[in-house]
């Protein structure tokens, strides 16, 4: 039921249009033969998101990828080690309990699957491309995650701290991160930011309730944010530079440049 009014919620707001998706509309011309006919929908703003999956799986290889996989399996393999305590210690707190009391349902696949569905028809059916367009990315990215990070549990077969099969990587926090990253593309960092603040709530919510190790979390979170960005290529404004270091002591490293329009 709270899905379902979170979900109504949604299309209702979508149904007023912010003044940024008013614009969808094309200006009045004078009236005549030519311009009767209805302006063209931007190619972009209706795709085939059976034919766009397609191209999501070959964009998916690519070398900003590589380096956020990189970097998300390194804060994965550095938490290793102590993933247990903190698991054990944070479900033992009542206040983190009370705290995170309400990131199972935040990150529910369901939720974040008919929002996204929910996004995309009101577009549809009011006319109005980027909500559509909206809709659209987030229903693809979702559908990326999910084999994605479908396929991860299977393969890794790990048990979860309560003993239930399936904890890697978390599936909540990969779809709270997938939402958070097309968000963030479609409308930059001012809506993009509180969108990744509710993610990592909804991660700190799977280590507090005993479901998730802190590995899992950090994992989870890298595959919504390949998904997501994969799904919304060429949207806005980010890229990553990505510079080879030689400190003057020995050894390399990798710096990594995020630059925005």
């Amino acid at each position: 039921m709270r899905t379902l009014a979170v979900v109504a919620t949604l299309a209702a707001a979508l149904l007023l249009a912010p003044a940024s998706w008013a614009k969808d509309e094309p200006p009045a011309q004078p009236e005549n033969a030519e311009n009767r006919r209805p302006a063209p929908v931007p190619p972009d703003a209706t795709p085939g998101l059976v034919r766009q999956m397609g191209h999501d799986f070959r964009n998916l290889f690519s070398v900003e990828n590589a380096v956020i996989i990189g970097v998300g399996t390194g804060l994965t393999m550095a938490a290793r080690p102590h993933e247990r305590r903190i698991t054990e210690r944070a479900s033992g707190s009542e206040f983190l309990g009370d705290f995170f009391v309400g990131g199972e349902a935040m990150g529910h696949g369901i939720f974040h699957g008919s929002a996204s569905l929910a996004t995309y028809l009101v577009g549809r059916f009011t006319d109005r491309p980027r909500v559509q367009h909206l809709g659209g990315d987030l229903i693809r990215a979702h559908f990326m995650n999910q084999v994605l990070t479908g396929g991860l549990k299977l393969a890794a077969q790990r048990t979860r701290p309560d003993g239930r099969p399936h904890s890697f990587p978390s599936g909540h926090t990969s779809a709270a991160f997938v939402s958070a990253t097309v968000l963030q593309k479609h409308f930059g960092y001012k809506v993009g930011i509180p969108a990744f603040a509710v993610a990592s709530y909804v991660g700190g919510s799977r280590v507090a309730d005993n479901h998730h190790y802190l590995g899992d979390v950090i994992f989870g979170a890298t595959l919504g944010i390949v998904a997501g960005r994969t799904v919304t290529l060429g949207h806005q404004r980010t890229r990553l530079a990505i510079t080879p270091v030689y400190p003057p002591g020995g050894g390399a490293a990798v710096q990594v440049t995020i630059f925005t329009q």
